[in-house]
């Protein structure tokens, strides 16, 4: 026993003489909270190399640690702040600490205002800046997809620079709206959510129900989405100016593939089929045979779809003025003879070499393409102990996945709050939006519509007009392509949908000024009174355009609409809080007047 004692007493020995060799070095610096620059006391101070040497900050948040000579780094944690790894530089260390999100704790955006998390009594959900970045979006309400249960985001139309449909309680009306109330820096916003980018945005919040959105009366009957927008861009308080640049490249397709259709090739023999069958169990055909059954459907079907896509043909189908009676033989064309496109079993006719057209029959790959999103912001600011300035610049171009459909954005935003005195702070923050928007002339299922018109139409219509017997396409005087809209195509009539886009018109153009402004003061500990001005302007002006040449107005149609639309609004509120041991006392007393002006040009 005494021979295992010495041997342990010797290894100890041998190890303190190693330390002790070790050349010691000397490190001091500071632990600072990064959002108040206040000093940390009691933060743990750990060399990373070797964790068994270590100390904790004063009550000045300063500390002093005798460190090996060999040591790279030291870790520093406190409880409610990020551990955070420096390393050693041979200079005083100065530490900035980050808060550290706590469940309870955590401050969330409520009716004029903001709560403790475990305060909340209703229904809410929200969305951080960090959450924002990871997607990339058009606009902020597209970020809230799958953020929150019960919360549905669509679009009906896929229009780019569309601010889609917002649903927190379902369908809460069948004739009047169902979209939320949306609050942007504490006003109700009556314009497109659109226009704010994603990058601007600080924090979004979704009340949802009746005890989360009392404040705001019968006009958040359908829920609220509260946005606010970034106000600090500088980071850290010290004075230093900090810029970031972003920019993101996207494609856009279309989300389903077309469904499988039937080609130019199969087309007439199962439009023969249809007339075939109607023919053959009509009792008053009972008498004829299957040649004359199937040359009458093969007549009717030309007569339905009257043109003639195949290449090849040397026969033709010619009426017999005694008997009444179609026969095929091979000829030239020539008036009242028909194509033998198919014989009278209603198989192809072994003449047919190919297609006219084949080139020109793809009306999907006409009307869609790949859309593209370029997006660019250039964001910043500057802050210190009293002041928080946030600054930004974006540009949006992005292009829809079917043609003369597009969406461009340009914004600029200042935000601005600074600390008078430390219980009086003012604050303002603007907005300047400019937005253009390109989209088909209708998006219901019209004549005009590219979806359902490349949907419907059959396989052997083309998308120009060709000559008849060699297939070329057909010019116009200037050397351009003619587009086929004949009266005589038994589909959609004088209407092309692919001529009809590029022909038509419809833009709209936004000008967006958006204001808010504020004033806080706080005259004794919990109590603190607000007063909000903010105005906002909105310009929209749209324009549609009707050609002469085919469509829906013949002698042609121009429409301008310009809308002006300003609001108003100011509030005054006192908000008192007081903490009571466990418990927490939080009044609000408010008022708040709104004005809405809209007036139009046609």
């Amino acid at each position: 026993m005494r021979k295992y004692l010495y041997l342990l007493s010797f290894l100890l020995f041998a190890v303190t003489s190693v330390l002790a060799q070790k050349k010691q070095i000397t490190v001091t610096g500071v632990v600072l909270s990064e959002e108040s620059m206040a000093p940390i006391s009691a933060a743990t101070v750990q060399c990373v190399e070797y964790p068994r040497v270590g100390a904790t900050t004063n009550d000045k948040g300063r500390f002093t640690l005798q460190v090996p000579a060999d040591a790279k780094s030291l870790r520093i944690s406190y409880v409610g702040y990020d551990t955070q790894s420096v390393y050693l530089t041979g200079k005083p260390l100065r530490v900035l600490l980050k808060n550290k999100d706590q469940a309870l704790d955590q401050v969330v955006i409520v009716a004029y205002g903001t709560q403790k998390k475990q305060s909340v009594v209703g229904a809410q959900a929200s969305i951080n800046a960090k959450q924002l970045a990871n997607r990339p979006v058009t606009n902020a309400v597209n970020a809230l997809a799958g953020a929150s249960p019960g919360v549905q985001i669509s679009s009906s139309s896929g229009q780019p620079g569309d601010a889609g449909n917002v649903r927190i309680r379902g369908f809460g009306s069948v004739n009047a709206s169902s979209a939320p109330l949306y609050i942007v820096d504490g006003s109700v916003y009556h314009g497109s959510i659109s226009d704010i980018p994603a990058q601007d945005i600080a924090n979004i919040s979704v009340l949802k129900d009746a005890a989360a959105t009392a404040l705001y009366g019968s006009s958040a009957g359908n829920g609220v989405v509260i946005i606010t927008t970034k106000r600090n861009g500088g980071g850290a308080s010290d004075g230093v100016a900090r810029f970031n640049f972003s920019m993101s490249q996207g494609l856009s397709q279309r989300g389903l593939p077309e469904h499988e259709k039937v080609g130019a090739m199969d087309h007439y023999k199962l439009r023969w089929q249809q007339w075939y069958n109607q023919y053959r169990y009509d009792p008053a055909n009972a008498g004829k045979s299957d040649e004359e059954l199937g040359t009458l459907a093969f007549i009717n079907t030309y007569n339905s779809l009257i043109y003639n896509p195949y290449a090849g043909i040397q026969s033709y189908y010619q009426k017999d003025a005694a008997s009444g009676k179609y026969t095929l033989s091979k000829g030239t064309p020539g008036k009242g003879k028909i194509p033998g496109i198919l014989l009278p079993n209603g198989e192809l006719n072994p003449e047919i070499t190919g297609l006219l057209y084949g080139d020109d029959l793809d009306w999907y790959n006409a009307v869609y393409r790949t859309g593209h999103r370029s997006d660019y912001t250039l964001s910043g600011g500057l802050s210190t102990r009293n002041l928080k300035s946030y600054l930004s610049f974006g540009y949006l171009n992005e292009t829809g996945y079917m043609i003369k459909t597009g969406y461009k954005r340009y914004t600029v935003r200042t935000n601005l709050s600074y600390n008078v005195r430390p219980w009086f702070t003012l604050g303002t923050s603007s907005s300047l939006v400019h937005t253009h928007s390109e989209a088909p002339r209708s998006l219901g299922n019209t004549n005009a519509n590219g979806a359902s018109f490349s949907q419907d139409i059959a396989p052997i219509y083309p998308i120009h007009r060709h000559d008849p017997l060699t297939g070329e396409y057909l010019k116009d005087k200037k050397g351009d392509l003619i587009y086929d809209h004949e009266t005589n195509r038994p589909f959609r009539k004088n209407y092309n949908a692919v001529e009809l886009a590029h022909l038509d018109l419809s833009q709209t153009e936004r000008d967006v000024l958006v204001t808010r402004s504020f004033a806080e003061f706080k005259p004794i500990e919990g109590l603190k009174l607000t007063l909000n001005v903010n105005y906002d302007l909105r310009n929209i002006r749209s324009k549609t355009r009707y050609n002469n040449k085919t469509g829906d107005q013949p002698q042609g149609l121009l429409e301008y609409t310009s809308d002006r639309v300003t609001t108003l609004t100011a509030n005054q509120l006192a908000n008192y809080t007081k903490t009571i041991g466990n418990h927490e006392l939080d009044a609000l007393l408010g008022h708040e007047s709104s004005e809405y002006r809209y007036s139009t040009l046609e």
